[in-house]
Formats: structure tokens, C-alpha cells, sequence
């Protein structure tokens, strides 16, 4: 099993490759990701993958280490979905879950991990592989919403939008931004993200009493599209 070394740009651009690739790829965060927020948090990124001449499979996980316990999870943020990629017949799908999933345990139990957690993708049946190997003490079913990508792309990948000056709750409510004076614009200027991190993000999360993100996040993702 290889596992990437993110201190190679090689390395990482092949396992992209591998995920977009599979057009049934449920991992919705590729090395780039894991660039941009690992380190925030102190993760460390383990993405690993099999190359052989009847399949390509991989996964990406992350360790993270705290005196209560070391944890490996598939993913370090609320909202994705999604931990294994799988290129092959059906009659290897089996056989080569259970090798990545034999390697992903190793992993755990060499650095004291307390847990594993592991994300299926839901329009398969890599649950009932995953469970089958893993042997799970705990389950969670997530309840997630399908977009139709047709509704903001056109055919030559341009960004459309749907007609909002139709009468709707949307429409309705930019048309009351307006009025109040708010304004709407694309901007390509770092001091504008830091302006809305600062008056907007802070202001608005601390209200919830929640903490809010850190702001190296939203700069990491601007800086890097």
C-alpha cells in the first residue's frame, strides 16, 4: 500500500489524478484540501492508495494527536462526505477494500489511535464492505442533498444562474439587500476577505455562540484556488 508523501508535488498530483478519474469518486477533498487545512488543526494528511492490474483503490484520512487519544478520521471538517476511491470489476471491489481497510487499521494501531472513523459513499455499497472488514462499534447515517450541476454550469463549464427575478424567497431578499444598501461583487483582493472575516464572520459566529474559524483557513483557500 503507498501512502502519499505531500512533500512531493508529483506524488500528490498523481493521487488527484486517481480520484477525478473515477467518475464514482466519493472523496470530496483532494491533496489540495489537505494543504490549505491540515496543519491548522494539526492533522497530518494520511492518503493512501493500490495500484494493481485489475484495480486502483485509496482513501483519505487524517491523524490527529491529543493526550485523550490519537484519532484517524476521513475527514477534519463538518459537511463532507466521502473516504475511498475505486477503479476496477466488481469481483475485485471486495478483495481490494479489504486490503486498504487491513492497511488503514495497521496504520491506526502503529500511531495508539483510540478510533477509527470511515465515510462510505452513499450511492454504493462500500458501507456493506467497509463494515464487513472493520467490524464498526458505532454507525451514523447522514442525510445529504443532491445538486444539479446542469442548474450553474452551461456546457462550456461557464458559471450560469438561474433567472432570480422571478418571485421567490431569493429574489425577494436580494431585492431587500438592495434597498438597504448592500452590494454584491466578485473580488480578488485579500484585505476584502480579511474585512468580512473581521465584521462579518467573527461578528456573526460569536452571536451563535460558536467560536469562529480561524482566519489562516479562508486565506489558505484564497490563496490557494
Amino acid at each position: 500500500m503507498n501512502r502519499v508523501d505531500f512533500s512531493s508535488t508529483t506524488e500528490k498530483k498523481k493521487f488527484d489524478e486517481l480520484v477525478v478519474s473515477d467518475n464514482s469518486s466519493f472523496i470530496q477533498q483532494t491533496t489540495a484540501w489537505a494543504d490549505i487545512a491540515a496543519h491548522i488543526a494539526g492533522d497530518t494528511p494520511v492518503f493512501l492508495y493500490d495500484e494493481t492490474d485489475e484495480y486502483t483503490i485509496g482513501a483519505s484520512l487524517y491523524l490527529f494527536k491529543c493526550k485523550y487519544g490519537n484519532i484517524l478520521v476521513s475527514n477534519i471538517q463538518a459537511g463532507s462526505i466521502g473516504c475511498f476511491f475505486y477503479r476496477g470489476t466488481q469481483k475485485k471491489r471486495s478483495a481490494a477494500f479489504e486490503k486498504i481497510i487491513q492497511s488503514i487499521t495497521a496504520y491506526a494501531k502503529n500511531n495508539n489511535c483510540i478510533s477509527i472513523t470511515l465515510t462510505s459513499n452513499p450511492y454504493s455499497k462500500d458501507l456493506e464492505l467497509i463494515s464487513k472488514v472493520l467490524k464498526p462499534d458505532a454507525g451514523m447515517n447522514t442525510f445529504i442533498s443532491v445538486i444539479n450541476i446542469k442548474d450553474y454550469f452551461n456546457d462550456n463549464g461557464e458559471i450560469t444562474f438561474r433567472d432570480y427575478n422571478r418571485r421567490s424567497n431569493l429574489s425577494r431578499n436580494v431585492k431587500k439587500s438592495y434597498q438597504n444598501g448592500f452590494e454584491f461583487s466578485v473580488s480578488s483582493d485579500l484585505n476584502d476577505i480579511n474585512y468580512w472575516y473581521q465584521n462579518i464572520h467573527k461578528k456573526r459566529i460569536t452571536e451563535l455562540g460558536g467560536k469562529p474559524l480561524p482566519y489562516e483557513l479562508f486565506q489558505n483557500i484564497f490563496t490557494n484556488p
